[in-house]
């Protein structure tokens, strides 16, 4: 129930808790007998907390959210506990919430998924749900990728409409379960009519990839970002730079990019930057482009910080700091850009174990330039010892990255 729902149903249960004062008081010299064929009297409701101490668990669930509401996180985590203790799901699955998380005591990983695994063997879905997004990120427990597929369809299944999303992105990848791109398309647009937004953006990449309708595309995409999933927002901004159903629209482009840079979306800031620095759809304002650069760096969007370091100038080494924020944000190429100043020590000093450090970084972020930078060190043994088999899968991983060189080294 809604924490606003909570507080009227308190304000109406105190107003009736006044009335049965003053009829008390009114009857009070009144013969204690009841008419015949009166209904017998209803008892008060239990508070949850009473209700808990007896033994009710559902009720020690109640009481745990009900302390939570009030941030009191101590009392909270004990209620659910007995709750749980009483093999009730929820009660398992929010305790695991709290354990997590840290609130009401240390936080436990470990035990936090042992109490989604426990839910979900108790029935509750949610907690199947959880344990599976516990299982993909090796939350509390080793990675599984394919367990995790197993608790996204388990749930899924049983109608946990998150679930769907977190099954359609394996799907698409292939992660635990083999691809299979249209149940995926299928399982986001189930998860979009039951208002899981991030569904509606992934159903809509799904559409864009196959050709489908641009229509249907931007509606999928406008349902998100009026439900402030801001990469979709970015997303609709893109396209109005490019093409939806009709022209071009820089201009409605920006407002797109805004609504997602005002949601807190480091993407959306820096793309505001660049329509800025670039005059898409406004003058051409540098100064403007910077301070949006900035946000988008303090959010977390490494593209952002790049870009900061590129319009205020100076060296690399006056914006290392910026750089390097980058790259571990997941700028690929930024990583590779450093590792080869590191190599070549061309702005920065010569470092080739950095340098070779910079360039793996930058092959797991995406950049198939770095991939095969990485191999021909290790290839030559510069930065770490002599390791054919590494450079080897390293070319391999810059091929299928679209690295033509790489390609080439594979077949020499």
């Amino acid at each position: 129930m809604a924490r606003s729902s909570r507080v009227w149903l308190a304000l109406g249960l105190a107003a009736a808790a006044v009335g049965a004062a003053l009829a008390w008081r009114a009857w009070d010299d009144a013969p204690a007998t009841t008419a015949p064929g009166a209904p017998a009297p209803i008892d008060a409701p239990v508070a949850p907390d009473v209700a808990c101490a007896a033994g009710d668990a559902a009720a020690c669930e109640r009481a745990g959210d009900a302390a939570a509401q009030r941030l009191d996180w101590t009392t909270a985590r004990a209620r659910l506990t007995t709750g749980c203790d009483g093999r009730h799901g929820p009660a398992c699955r929010h305790l695991g919430e709290l354990e997590l998380r840290g609130l009401g005591g240390e936080a436990n990983p470990v035990a936090a998924t042992r109490r989604f695994a426990t839910g979900c063997d108790l029935g509750d879905l949610a907690s199947c749900h959880a344990l599976g997004v516990a299982r993909r990120d090796g939350v509390g427990v080793p990675r599984d990728l394919t367990g995790a597929a197993g608790m996204f369809a388990r749930a899924c299944g049983g109608g946990q409409a998150d679930a769907c999303n977190d099954l359609g992105q394996a799907l698409v990848v292939g992660a635990g379960v083999a691809v299979d791109l249209p149940r995926a398309r299928e399982l986001f647009l189930a998860a979009c009519e039951r208002e899981v937004l991030v569904a509606c953006r992934n159903a809509a990449i799904r559409l864009d990839a196959e050709g489908g309708d641009p229509a249907r595309i931007v509606a999928l995409l406008t349902k998100a970002c009026d439900g402030r999933d801001a990469p979709a927002c970015v997303a609709l901004g893109e396209r109005h730079l490019r093409t939806t159903p009709g022209p071009a629209d820089p201009v409605k482009a920006l407002g797109f990019f805004d609504r997602a840079c005002l949601h807190e979306d480091g993407a959306g800031c820096n793309r505001r930057g660049v329509a800025a620095e670039r005059g898409q759809g406004v003058a051409k304002d540098v100064e403007a482009a910077g301070a949006l650069y900035a946000r988008a760096c303090e959010l977390g969007d490494g593209a952002g910080c790049a870009n900061l370091a590129r319009v205020r100038g100076g060296s690399v080494a006056d914006n290392l700091a910026l750089y390097q924020r980058a790259c571990d944000l997941g700028v690929g190429g930024v990583c590779a850009d450093l590792g080869r100043m590191y190599a070549d020590g061309r702005g920065l000093p010569k470092q080739p174990a950095t340098a070779l450090a910079l360039f793996e970084r930058g092959c797991e972020r995406g950049s198939a330039v770095a991939c095969r930078n990485a191999a021909i060190l290790y290839f030559r043994g510069v930065g770490a010892s002599v390791d054919k088999a590494r450079a080897q899968a390293l070319f391999t991983l810059g091929c299928q990255g679209g690295d033509a060189p790489s390609c080439a080294e594979l077949r020499r």
